[in-house]
């Protein structure tokens, strides 16, 4: 038929795609690092020790904010709050991976 949501959706250049760029994508940029953060804290209450679960958790958390807020509003990257907190994120994990 004619007008349906299919051809609808079909037609928006992936470019241009809402639901891709503010869902799809963000999504599969994130979800690997939201696993491994609530892994880490199931390990804490498994084990019932914080350290090192937290620690690592944060590491996790870390990323996946700073990546959350590049992937909503891409212009966030040249305020000078976000790059310290992406350096900071980033020193952060290079730290815990190798000196942890």
């Amino acid at each position: 038929g004619g007008g349906t949501f299919d051809d609808a959706a079909a037609s928006v250049p992936l470019e241009r795609n809402w639901a891709l760029h503010t869902v799809v994508l963000p999504a599969c940029a994130m979800s690997p690092m939201w696993w491994r953060y609530l892994q880490n804290l199931r390990r804490c209450h498994d084990d019932r020790r914080r350290w090192p679960h937290l620690g690592n958790a944060a590491k996790y958390l870390a990323a996946a904010e700073v990546a959350c807020f590049a992937s909503y509003d891409p212009s966030v990257r040249s305020n000078p709050v976000w790059v310290f907190c992406f350096v900071a994120a980033t020193v952060y994990q290079v730290w815990w991976d190798v000196f942890q």
